[in-house]
C-alpha cells in the first residue's frame, strides 16, 4: 500500500498498522510524521505478549482463543487440551486474588510449568506433553524476547485509544513467528470487539499485512477448529 493511501486513511482518525516482513514500509513514519506514527521493531524493545488488551475482562475466553492460535500455527492439535490446562494453572497462580491489570503467564512461565508439574495434573499422554514442551521452547528459542513481557503491545491502549498509527519492522522472521504476530494482533482486536459486544458504523482500526494472502488462505485457515484463521476473520 502506497504512503498515499495511507494518508487518505488517517484523515478518518483510524488506527493504522503496519506488519513489515519485507522492510519496505521503514520510511512511512518519516514521510506521514512521526507525531502519529510509530516504528516498532522487536530487535529495539517491541514486545508483544500473550496477555489480552487492557480492556478485554473474558479471561478464559481469550486463554482459550488464544490456545487455537498457538495450537494452530505450531501444529499441536492433538496439544490443545494440554496447553489450557497448563495457562489456566499459571493464570491462577498468578492471580490470587484476580486485580486489574491481570498477570498473565509468559512463554517461559508455561514452559517450566509444562517441565515440572506432575504428568498427571496436564495429561494422561505423555506424547502431548513433549509435544507442547518443543514447541513452546522453540517459540521461546526463535523469537528471543518478543513475546517474554508483562505488559507489551496493545492495539487499543497503544494506537486506537491514543489515536496512533504504527509500522512493526519485522522482515525475516521465521515462519511460525509471523503467523503468531499475525493473528494474535488480529486477536486482539476480533476477541475484545466481540466479548464487549462492541459495534460502530465507523472503522476503527486497519491492519495491513504484507504479502498477507497467504496467511488467509485455505490451507492456513483449515487448521484452524472453524476453518478460518483470526486473521481471516476479519475478511
Amino acid at each position: 500500500m502506497e504512503s498515499t493511501h495511507l494518508t487518505k486513511l488517517m484523515t478518518g482518525l483510524i488506527a493504522v498498522l503496519v506488519l513489515d516482513f519485507k522492510g519496505d514500509f521503514g520510511d512511512i513514519p518519516n514521510l506521514l510524521g512521526r507525531d502519529r506514527w510509530l516504528y516498532l521493531d522487536p530487535a529495539n524493545g517491541f514486545r508483544l505478549p500473550w496477555n489480552p488488551p487492557y480492556k478485554c475482562r473474558d479471561y478464559n475466553g481469550w486463554i482459550n482463543n488464544l490456545i487455537k492460535v498457538i495450537c494452530a500455527n505450531c501444529d499441536l492439535k492433538f496439544s490443545e487440551g494440554v496447553l489450557a490446562a497448563v495457562f489456566r494453572i499459571a493464570f491462577n497462580l498468578l492471580n490470587n486474588p484476580i486485580t486489574t491489570p491481570v498477570n498473565f503467564p509468559s512463554p517461559l512461565l508455561i514452559e517450566q510449568l509444562l517441565d515440572y508439574l506432575p504428568r498427571w495434573m496436564i495429561t494422561t499422554k505423555g506424547i502431548y506433553l513433549e509435544s507442547a514442551l518443543h514447541k513452546i521452547r522453540f517459540i521461546r528459542r526463535v523469537g528471543e524476547n518478543l513475546f517474554e513481557a508483562e505488559r507489551g503491545f496493545d492495539i487499543f491502549e497503544h494506537l486506537i485509544k491514543a489515536q496512533k498509527c504504527a509500522v512493526i519492522n519485522c522482515p525475516g522472521l521465521n515462519p511460525i513467528l509471523r503467523n503468531l504476530i499475525v493473528n494474535i494482533i488480529s486477536l486482539q482486536f476480533n476477541f475484545t470487539s466481540i466479548s464487549l459486544n462492541e459495534t460502530s458504523s465507523q472503522t476503527k482500526f486497519v491492519l495491513v499485512v504484507d504479502e498477507g494472502d497467504e496467511l488467509a488462505s485455505k490451507e492456513v485457515s483449515a487448521k484452524y477448529p472453524e476453518g478460518y484463521s483470526e486473521y481471516a476473520r476479519g475478511f
